[in-house]
């Protein structure tokens, strides 16, 4: 057996100018539209494995522990009754939502059978580049950090067929690089003693409510070794197949989603695609009256992202074009809107401070679900990144992006452009555990965005960090 431990703490300091104006008391800058603060983050990630290869081990027990999950600095509760003399700080985020010092966040259990491996457990989810689902993990993107993780309560088995295939006639199991995986998920389950009318609302496609369960198909390619020439190249694609249930809701929910990546010497293109559709009575458009279910809906929702550049050791440059569909009318029989994974983060400002503010003012607290969490939001977008590598351990980059409306609902105020966003961040990796980014952004609103604060919206954030 062998305890090994993982894990980082981080601290992000957020200066943001002119994000809103006054609105309803939902969101950040429910009261200003400026704020200045700090967030932290402690995520602690043991495992206990059992084999001779720690890495591919036999058995293993994984875990994640958050601790100060996203908490801002400070006694931000009105706990001490004179603030001159507060002395021990809160434990809310930047919604002034309390949270646990302290959580559990995801505990499974993992096992090389002979066919395949099986995991059982609450675990993270990921697929593709991260716009249907994303683990939350790591400091992968180029501006902002993660914050919203996928979860569930899964039972998982992945094999590799073809290798099976010839260990049963006989051969060596070879290296052809195919995956399939099939897993059961449970979202929320109706307690047995439990014979209350519950409320069925919740968000359909995200959280549930009410015995949400779900199966997932997966079948995926993944060759990083086509060229034995070089070790960079790789060919990638999959795709990525979920039927969700709520009986309580008369909802039947189909996902489908594609990915490709390609790698070949300098050059790479990468893209994802996905499709929600089904029907549902979980939207509370118009609402329903007591005690009964919302109207039918047909969910028709469409996604994607397609990048392609440069990429060395030296510098980087990447085009890509994203796309997250909007729907216009709420009250009527279609469903077509929703945003990509909030940790797809593009940029700093427009998606992941403007929009997430207007939706949550927007929609209210009553309808959370609508709110976009600093996601891709009803819009097609397009941007410009470079990467320069001058020191090692320094990289500087760049970001132009511009985004226009798909639909014009109460967020989208017309079918204009929504603004046009330039971002610049410096990071530096030292002292082998240590990880500063410093970063900014400033955004140019266009008529699509409606009314905004009362100049441009910029930010300059840092981060610190420690992974280990």
């Amino acid at each position: 057996m062998r305890l090994d431990l993982h894990g980082y703490y981080r601290v992000r300091f957020l200066e943001l100018h002119n994000i809103l104006e006054d609105g309803e008391d939902t969101g950040l800058f429910s009261d200003v539209d400026s704020a200045r603060f700090f967030v932290q983050r402690l995520r602690l990630e043991p495992a206990l494995t059992y084999g001779p290869n720690p890495q591919s081990p036999i058995g293993a027990l994984r875990i994640q522990v958050d601790a100060l999950d996203d908490v801002v600095f400070g006694d931000n509760s009105g706990l001490a009754s004179v603030p001159l003399f507060a002395g021990d700080p809160s434990t809310v985020d930047r919604r002034s939502s309390d949270v646990p010092s302290i959580l559990l966040k995801r505990a499974w259990l993992e096992v090389m059978l002979p066919l395949g491996l099986l995991r059982v457990g609450r675990m993270p989810s990921q697929w593709g580049m991260g716009l249907l689902t994303s683990d939350g993990n790591g400091f992968d993107d180029d501006f902002g950090d993660n914050v919203r993780g996928s979860t569930f309560d899964r039972i998982l088995f992945a094999t590799r067929p073809v290798a099976i295939g010839r260990v049963l006639t006989g051969r060596e199991p070879g290296s052809f690089p195919l995956l399939l995986a099939v897993a059961y998920d449970l979202l929320v389950e109706i307690p047995l003693d439990d014979d209350s009318h519950r409320s069925p609302y919740g968000n359909w496609l995200a959280e549930g409510a009410d015995d949400v369960r779900q199966w997932t198909f997966v079948a995926f390619y993944n060759d990083t070794a086509p060229n034995p020439l070089r070790v960079s190249d790789e060919i990638k694609a999959g795709v990525y197949f979920v039927n969700r249930k709520q009986p309580s809701t008369e909802s039947n929910a189909f996902i489908g989603d594609a990915y490709v990546r390609l790698r070949w010497g300098m050059f790479f293109a990468e893209a994802e695609g996905l499709h929600i559709w089904g029907s549902t009575r979980a939207i509370p458009f118009p609402p329903p009256d007591p005690g009964e279910l919302a109207d039918q809906k047909d969910a028709d929702i469409w996604g994607g992202v397609a990048r392609a550049g440069v990429e060395t050791p030296l510098f980087g440059v990447r085009l890509e074009a994203g796309y997250a569909s909007g729907d216009a009318v709420r009250e009527d029989e279609d469903f077509t809107g929703r945003p990509l994974h909030p940790d797809f983060n593009v940029g700093l400002l427009l998606y992941e401070e403007v929009l997430a503010e207007k939706t949550a003012q927007t929609w209210g607290t009553g309808a959370r679900g609508f709110w976009s969490l600093g996601g891709v939001y009803d819009s097609y977008y397009l941007s410009l990144t470079g990467k320069v590598r001058p020191l090692p351990g320094l990289e500087l980059i760049a970001l132009a992006l511009l985004a226009m409306p798909d639909q014009v609902d109460t967020v989208i105020e017309s079918d204009d452009p929504l603004g046009v966003e330039t971002d610049l961040a410096a990071k530096i990796d030292f002292a082998r555990y240590f990880r500063f980014a410093l970063e900014a952004g400033l955004l140019f609103p266009m008529d699509g965005l409606g009314t905004v604060g009362t100049g441009l919206p910029w930010t300059v954030q840092s981060r610190l960090a420690m992974a280990f």
